[in-house]
């Protein structure tokens, strides 16, 4: 694996929370055709963001999550796959609420939940930053 993929993979484990080994978190990515996108502060990855079929998430490493500048990914990935798409889905655990928060200032609303997870969805951008 090359060290850009593994850093992004590292950063967004991070700022998800999780404790998986990169390789297999990768091979899971390679595997089932998510595209993956590493977020840069100061020209270091903090983050990732994931895309596949309409499906679009976020994770930045805690120590950076009010740090990292939103608006050029909002440009460069999630306007190209609204306009792909016509409508983008996202996710949060129920107790993320800073997910929650992330995914309602961009303009996804709410489409179902069940027991663990808030599903939304995007049809228009709503940048309020």
């Amino acid at each position: 694996m090359n060290e850009l993929r593994k850093e992004t993979i590292k950063q967004i484990l991070l700022g998800a929370n999780l404790d998986f080994q990169c390789e297999v978190v990768s091979q899971s990515f390679m595997d089932n055709g998510w595209t993956l996108h590493p977020v840069y502060f100061n020209e270091k990855i903090v983050g990732g963001i994931v895309e596949k079929d309409g499906s679009i998430h976020t994770s930045i490493s805690p120590d950076y999550q009010k740090k990292w500048n939103p608006r050029p990914y909002i440009k460069s990935i999630l306007y190209p796959a609204l306009d792909k798409y016509g409508i983008l889905y996202s996710e949060a655990l129920k107790s993320d609420h800073r997910a929650i928060k992330w995914l309602t200032k961009l303009g996804f609303i709410y489409l179902k939940d069940d027991s663990e997870k808030i599903f939304f969805q995007l049809k228009e951008v709503i940048y309020k930053f």
